[in-house]
């Protein structure tokens, strides 16, 4: 099973580096809602993946990443991506 606080860990440090020296009541607040956030944004998701975002649309086209769309915005869920993840573990 994939790690849950792993992948959000990871994403928030991501983040925190995205962001400039990471310091500050902004990177803070960002680590927090990341930390109990349900949908990833694609580069979020991209960023917990280690690939990069252009690969992570590929995998929404062609391998079936599941993601829920609101109007333009597609986000993936946290869940869901570690189920797929796990997915592909067993069938490789």
């Amino acid at each position: 099973m994939v790690n849950c606080e792993w992948l959000v860990s990871s994403v928030c440090q991501m983040a925190s580096h995205l962001d400039g020296i990471g310091g500050g009541a902004m990177a803070i607040e960002k680590k927090e809602v990341m930390r109990h956030s349900l949908l990833l944004t694609i580069p979020e998701a991209a960023l917990s993946l280690r690939l990069s975002r252009a690969k992570v649309y590929e995998l929404i086209s062609f391998e079936e990443l599941p993601v829920v769309r609101f109007g333009r915005a597609v986000r993936v869920s946290v869940k869901a991506l570690e189920q797929w993840v796990e997915r592909r573990e067993q069938g490789a």
